[in-house]
């Protein structure tokens, strides 16, 4: 589940015009538990952002609940420069902007993992490596996602990461061809 975003709508363009050279995809570390208020000011403002959600069962006073909670708690993703994210959102709520260090494969990254969670695809958490590959599965209920595995040849799970977080999620791929990228 994603919070999905929207686009600057006709009547802000000039307003945000000034800034669009300034635009790029930046992590936006948040306060704790204030990534959807972030969310919801940023939807407001009309800036494009990303929030992925994830489900998990909690229980609350003994009754077992699923609810949806940040795949990168603390953090949200925006099409946006520093100063536009602070005056939507103020200095409250917001520990730090930071352009990620490279956009489009941010932007890569962050694309395919909201198709995963749009397919439904169960995902799990897993460590990061450094040893992947850029892969598309070409055949299977999964044609079309993208993503990282160790091996072409015999992969049994496609990865996706983000950059500049410790934490991945995977799903398991057996009888899909993959093909590189």
């Amino acid at each position: 589940m994603l919070i999905p975003s929207t686009p600057i709508p006709e009547w802000m363009e000039d307003a945000v015009s000034d800034s669009v050279a300034e635009r790029s995809w930046c992590i936006v570390s948040t306060g704790a538990r204030c990534e959807k208020i972030v969310a919801g000011r940023l939807k407001a403002a009309g800036i494009e952002f990303v929030l992925p959600m994830i489900r998990v069962e909690r229980v609350y006073c003994g009754h077992r609940c699923t609810v949806a909670v940040p795949m990168f708690p603390g953090c949200l993703f925006a099409r946006a420069s520093e100063r536009e994210v602070i005056a939507a959102c103020g200095s409250g709520r917001i520990r730090r902007v930071s352009v990620a260090s490279d956009p489009s494969s941010l932007w890569w990254q962050l694309q395919n993992l909201e198709l995963a969670l749009q397919r439904g695809v169960p995902l799990e958490s897993c460590a990061r490596s450094s040893l992947r590959q850029r892969a598309q599965i070409a055949s299977g209920s999964l044609q079309g996602l993208q993503g990282l595995v160790d091996s072409l040849e015999n992969p049994s799970q496609i990865v996706f990461q983000v950059d500049g977080f410790p934490q991945a999620f995977s799903t398991a791929i057996v009888g899909s061809q993959v093909v590189a990228m």
